[in-house]
């Protein structure tokens, strides 16, 4: 039960975030990724919105970009719960920069799209 083991460790993550424990935020993202990793492939976890989005809002605080951009990029796939679209579209913006070569513009957009999802709370 892989899905729900994964599912726990996400909801722990998402609550770290908030409260700012910096060591659970990562240490139940890895766990929560690990355990979704052990799924067969034709059977993804279609909700991981709750987990890449406040793991990817840590990695890009602490300046690891790449990181966060490679969370948000993955709930953009067509196995991913549909994110609102003004969600999706500040993480779209922010992904399509850096992956565009707009390394200048990348930081600010994915402020605005933690910020959005802060605002639609999500985060």
């Amino acid at each position: 039960m892989f899905d729900y083991l994964g599912a726990s460790h996400a909801n722990l993550c998402w609550v770290a975030w908030r409260e700012g424990r910096i060591p659970d935020i990562e240490r139940h993202a890895q766990d929560a990724l690990a355990a979704w990793d052990r799924l067969p492939s034709a059977y993804p976890y279609p909700f991981q919105w709750y987990l890449r989005l406040p793991y990817g809002a840590h990695l890009a605080t602490r300046g690891e970009l790449g990181g966060a951009l490679e969370q948000w990029q993955y709930l953009r796939g067509k196995t991913q719960q549909a994110l609102p679209p003004a969600l999706d579209a500040a993480i779209g913006a922010a992904c399509d920069a850096r992956a565009g070569g707009s390394d200048d513009a990348a930081p600010e957009l994915a402020r605005r799209a933690i910020a959005c999802a802060v605002e639609l709370r999500f985060l």
